[in-house]
């Protein structure tokens, strides 16, 4: 009688410890879910699912920093500074929604965003290139469009934005620890040159025919966006004729100018869409890793 009664005691008391540690999991795992990119959550959560790995396991592994092919957004808000010393009105009434609505466009396209004061920087690193490039140009015209439309609602303090597009190799994932220096990021060419590329039309606006909300893209990016509409409307720049060259990077001559209008963002979603449907078909296998 004592021992039954003392196993079972023992027995209750460890199932309430297991279900007190699966609901400490789960609940750190909601709480965890809301303050990393999408895309990496639903990885974490496919690992978790198919190598029965626990949400730390999960985690290190799919953050763990590895080169990929990627494609890369970057776009910082023009005049910042200046404007941002009317703190209430800008800030609060145009930048936050702004910046909050430019990063659900990137997360919706499978992005994996990276936010820093007014800047938004954002990868794309898929295991189909295709995609990655597909899915940065739609973030990159959606952004320039939602912004217009945000700014169509303010009487003053524009959000003013270019977005400047990359692609290549780079290494990616938690660049920092497991405490509070995670970081989440992109490191390598195609992120300096985007660096770089900002710099350049910061000072060489009017001489390149910039508009806000234009997207530039780099000559590689160009290049395989073509190749996969070649109907897309391009106008290429060349850094010769204004004599000016792109910093660290003294191959890149040319620039392509993307306007977001109405007609490439359908092209580029209708592609999308079907690249989309022929790699459901193949059941071509997703890399969960970062």
């Amino acid at each position: 009688g004592y021992f039954e009664a003392n196993s079972y005691r023992l027995d209750q008391e460890n199932l309430e410890a297991q279900k007190k540690i699966i609901e400490l999991s789960i609940e750190f795992s909601d709480r965890l879910r809301s303050f990393i990119p999408k895309v990496i959550a639903r990885r974490i959560e496919e690992f978790i699912e198919s190598r029965g790995m626990n949400i730390i396991e999960s985690s290190v592994q799919v953050l763990a920093p590895r080169r990929k092919e990627i494609a890369c957004l970057f776009s910082d808000i023009r005049g910042f500074t200046k404007q941002s010393e009317h703190l209430d009105n800008f800030l609060l009434n145009s930048v936050l929604p702004e910046v909050k609505a430019c990063t659900d466009v990137i997360e919706g396209l499978d992005g994996i965003p990276r936010k820093v004061g007014d800047l938004i920087f954002a990868y794309y690193d898929d295991a189909s290139r295709d995609r990655n490039i597909l899915h940065c140009v739609a973030s990159g015209v959606e952004i320039s469009r939602v912004n217009e439309a945000i700014n169509e609602t303010l009487a003053s303090s524009k959000v003013i934005r270019y977005v400047l597009l990359s692609e290549g190799e780079a290494i990616v994932g938690n660049i920092g620890g497991l405490d509070s220096s995670v970081e989440i990021t992109a490191l390598g060419p195609p992120v300096n040159l985007l660096s770089r590329l900002d710099e350049l039309t910061k000072s060489k606006i009017s001489e390149l025919q910039l508009q806000p909300g234009d997207l530039i893209l780099s000559p590689s990016f160009a290049e395989r966006l073509s190749g996969l509409i070649p109907k897309i409307q391009l106008r290429p720049v060349s850094l010769d004729d204004f004599n000016v060259k792109v910093r660290d990077f003294p191959d890149v001559r040319r620039l392509f100018i993307l306007k977001p209008s109405e007609s490439n963002l359908r092209d580029v979603l209708e592609v999308l869409d079907g690249c989309s449907a022929r790699h459901h078909t193949r059941g071509d296998p997703q890399a969960v890793a970062a």
